[in-house]
C-alpha cells in the first residue's frame, strides 16, 4: 500500500522506538525492514505499471499508424506513377487496350519504373511493357 503524510509520520515515530526497544542483535533486521519499505518520495509502483502499459499501447498505436501511413503512401505513389506512365504510353502509342490500363492500375512502383525506362527506346507497346 502506498501512502504519504501519515506513513512518513509513522515511520519517523516508529523507527526510533524500535531501535531503542529491540536488543542490539535484532536491530539489523529493523534496518532491512525499513530499507524494504517503499520510499515515500518515490512514485507509486502501480502508477508506474499503468504508465508503462499506457506507453506500450501508445507505441503500438503509433507503429500501426506509421505502417498504415506508409502503405497508403506507397499506394498513392503507385497510382501517380501509373497515371504518368499511362499518359506517356498513350502519347507514344495511342489509345491503350483495357488490359494494359488494368495492368498499370495493379502494378507496383518497380514495375512502373521498368515500363517507363523501356518506353524511352521501345518501338512497340509490347516492347515497352516488356512483352516483346
Amino acid at each position: 500500500m502506498h501512502c504519504r503524510g501519515a506513513c512518513d509520520e509513522s515511520r519517523t515515530l516508529l523507527l526510533p522506538y524500535l531501535l531503542n526497544a529491540l536488543p542490539t542483535e535484532e536491530q539489523p533486521l529493523i534496518h532491512d525492514v525499513v530499507a524494504a519499505l517503499p520510499d515515500p518520495e518515490e512514485e507509486d509502483p502501480m502508477k508506474k505499471k499503468i504508465k508503462t502499459i499506457a506507453d506500450a499501447l501508445r507505441e503500438e498505436g503509433a507503429a500501426e499508424a506509421r505502417a498504415e501511413f506508409e502503405e497508403r503512401l506507397a499506394a498513392s505513389e503507385a497510382r501517380g506513377r501509373a497515371s504518368t506512365v499511362s499518359k506517356q504510353l498513350r502519347l507514344k502509342f495511342g489509345p491503350l487496350p483495357d488490359a494494359v490500363s488494368e495492368r498499370l492500375a495493379r502494378a507496383d512502383v518497380n514495375e512502373l519504373d521498368g515500363i517507363a525506362e523501356r518506353l524511352l527506346f521501345a518501338d512497340t507497346l509490347d516492347a515497352a511493357l516488356g512483352a516483346g
